[in-house]
């Protein structure tokens, strides 16, 4: 296990495209913190740590695309199968790749935590716990992204699948707010539940452009977090080791 890990972790090291992610989350971070790009607005009256905060959910966008592409690239390059072939179990692979996966949600999350304070972010306790509790919904939602791209194995159809996916996350998003809006007791509670599934709905909520009753709390919100984790993990390893890489 530990040396499929560190072969995934050479190959994330070698991503071109990765490390061009990387440079583009601390340089856009950076220019949107210190306001070198001037915004009016909304934009203009947050602190500098909000802006920081805002822009991270493009690293959902990003790992939208990456996640897959990288995943199936190892079915269509035979990488996967030599593996399997060197007495790798498909379940072991399925982990050292997730954890992986993990690994470069974390590094780019901390690429924009970087640009925001060279930016001139000085982030309060607040916005330290949002921070965090946003990378715990990006890993959820990545698991998740992973778990679909490790069981279609055809990049087309894999691409397709998380653009749905991403797609799906913004109308919940527009939905859940209406929602939330016209519901009252008990059924709002729910309503608040399944808004922080998304994880963009999460990250909404910390933003103060929802209304307040959209947020269950951050214990919850990483409860959430973890039950997406466990039951993507749940799809992505169900009849796994009974089925034949094409």
């Amino acid at each position: 296990m530990k040396s499929l890990y560190l072969a995934n972790f050479r190959r994330l090291s070698k991503s071109v495209f990765y490390i061009l992610g990387l440079l583009i989350a601390f340089a856009a971070t950076f220019l949107f913190t210190n306001e070198t790009i001037q915004f009016e607005g909304l934009f203009s009256q947050m602190s500098p740590a909000g802006r920081t905060y805002f822009i991270s959910i493009c690293i959902i966008a990003f790992f939208t695309i990456y996640t897959p592409i990288s995943i199936c690239s190892e079915y269509s390059e035979g990488i996967i199968r030599n593996k399997i072939i060197s007495g790798y179990s498909q379940k072991q692979i399925y982990f050292s790749g997730l954890f992986i996966q993990y690994k470069a949600v974390f590094i780019m999350w901390i690429a924009n935590i970087l640009g925001g304070v060279a930016g001139g972010a000085r982030p309060s306790g607040s916005i330290s716990g949002y921070m965090l509790i946003l990378l715990i919904a990006m890993m959820s939602y990545t698991t998740l992204i992973y778990s679909i791209s490790f069981k279609l194995q055809k990049p087309i159809r894999s691409v397709i699948a998380s653009f749905l996916l991403i797609n799906l996350c913004i109308n919940a998003v527009l939905a859940g707010n209406f929602i939330i809006m016209i519901s009252k007791g008990m059924a709002l509670k729910i309503a608040a539940i399944c808004y922080n599934i998304n994880v963009m709905g999460q990250w909404l909520t910390k933003t103060g452009l929802t209304d307040p009753e959209a947020d269950p709390g951050s214990i919850a919100q990483i409860l959430i977090s973890c039950a997406v984790i466990a039951l993507s993990v749940l799809i992505g390893t169900a009849k796994l080791e009974k089925r034949d890489i094409q």
